[in-house]
């Protein structure tokens, strides 16, 4: 079902996105390779895009609940 995916993958890049921000404020910016640095900030944006569109596909008209913000 399209909920069932939705709640799927939500954890699933709720996962990945904590990862993403843990490996930037764990470690000094200066400490990290640039581009390095450059992965961690295009995953972070990444993720964050990504759950804003399930969250928007779950407070559509087709989606069944609208889920939390991160």
């Amino acid at each position: 079902t399209l909920q069932g995916f939705l709640d799927r993958h939500r954890a699933e890049h709720v996962r990945r996105l904590e990862e993403y921000r843990a490996l930037a404020t764990g470690t000094p910016r200066r400490a990290l390779d640039p581009n390095v640095a450059a992965v961690v900030d295009f995953g972070i944006a990444y993720e964050e895009a990504f759950l804003a569109w399930i969250d928007g596909v779950a407070a559509s008209p087709r989606g069944r609940r609208q889920q939390p913000a991160v």
